[in-house]
């Protein structure tokens, strides 16, 4: 099997399985990442981080429309959608200060994050 393909050469299922595994190989994980590869298949995951004690916990409110932007820490919020009285999409969103829209956390969606006034 050569290495290099030509135009008009037929691409066979191994040398795209070369192709793909050439570039799994050269995947790297970043500070805080690592990459496990098994059956052809490769995952990347998190490390597990020591949780913040400094805090009382994390509180999610739900929200029938998208609050400011907070501008003293990160929020995460429930936005309930119609059947719950919202104008949301039922899942989790998050905003730091800086930011201009709230961000879904769980799936992509429709909806803007932009706040209500």
């Amino acid at each position: 099997m050569r290495d290099k393909l030509y135009t008009g050469d037929a691409l066979t299922a191994a040398q795209l399985n070369r192709i793909v595994d050439a570039v799994v190989d050269r995947l790297t994980a970043g500070n805080g990442a690592y990459i496990t590869r098994a059956g052809g298949r490769a995952t990347l995951s998190a490390r597990s981080v020591a949780p913040f004690t400094g805090s009382a916990g994390l509180a999610i409110e739900a929200v029938t429309a998208l609050p400011p932007i907070p501008t003293d820490g990160p929020k995460i919020v429930w936005w309930l959608d119609s059947s719950r009285g919202g104008s949301g999409d039922n899942q989790l969103w998050a905003a730091c200060p800086g930011q201009s829209e709230w961000t879904p956390l769980q799936n992509w969606t429709w909806l803007s994050g932009e706040p209500s006034s």
